[in-house]
């Protein structure tokens, strides 16, 4: 049959079907396809999180790969390190005191008031792959995590945090703790650890998850303002992710 005569049969089929594109009607059809789109949803960030450890993988052969590449050619100057604002400071400090151009006080200078403390700096995310081993540490928690051992999981993802503490998958291992209390239902444990997240990563990839989870814990806190205002700080920040879809739907609960 031509692929012309096939569609021929197609139209006359759909024509003589009075149920095809009739509108969803059953209340009980509507709830069941709102849940398998939020499962959808759900499958989709676990296969992201999946599809980055894949990526990292890549560019950790590639870098491999070009290392041997360049191997007789003149070593390249080291990156700067993460605390190289730091070692310029110091370094400077040094330089002021060793000047002798400046001269001595006639008195013995008064001792300096004591620095007034600082907040804790927004930790740094690194962009780098990540060694076999913080891989290995990091999977494993995240095995734990999706066959139901929660306690393992955290305790998992607190000793990657423990030995690989600035990351790219610093706020990934933060926001798994929060869920893996979540699931425990310990709400205010798992509140802690999605503010950590939000508050020491504001721009990890895990924030409009974090926001979502935050309104979660304190809905089930019993904070149903605070839940409805980060539900709304979801949709007005993330307007096109998946947190924002689930966060309408949430958010509608609580009106």
């Amino acid at each position: 049959m031509s692929y012309r005569a096939l569609a021929l049969v197609l139209l006359v089929s759909v024509g003589c079907s009075p149920t095809l594109f009739t509108p969803v009607e059953d209340e009980s059809e509507a709830e069941e396809m709102k849940a398998r789109i939020l499962e959808l949803q759900r499958q989709a960030r676990v296969s992201e999180v999946e599809l980055d450890r894949l990526r990292r993988q890549v560019a950790e052969l590639e870098a491999r790969v070009a290392g041997g590449e360049g191997a007789d050619r003149p070593e390249a100057p080291p990156p700067p390190a993460l605390d190289d604002g730091v070692g310029r400071e110091e370094s400077g400090s040094s330089e002021v005191i060793e000047s002798t151009d400046i001269a001595p006080p006639a008195e013995p200078p008064s001792p300096p008031a004591p620095a007034a403390a600082e907040p804790e700096p927004v930790a740094k995310i690194a962009t780098g792959p990540l060694s076999p081993a913080a891989q290995e540490m990091y999977d494993r928690g995240y095995t734990f995590y999706h066959r139901g051992l929660y306690v393992d999981a955290e305790s998992a993802f607190q000793q990657f945090l423990a030995a690989y503490p600035d990351t790219e998958l610093s706020d990934n291992a933060h926001y798994w703790i929060g869920e893996s209390r979540f699931a425990r239902a310990d709400y205010t444990g798992a509140l802690a650890a999605f503010q950590e997240t939000l508050g020491r990563y504001p721009e990890g990839n895990k924030v409009p998850d974090a926001l979502l989870k935050k309104a979660d814990s304190l809905a089930r806190l019993g904070d149903v303002s605070g839940a409805r205002d980060a539900y709304d700080e979801v949709i007005r920040r993330f307007p096109a992710s998946a947190a924002a879809l689930s966060a309408e739907e949430r958010r509608a609960e609580y009106r």
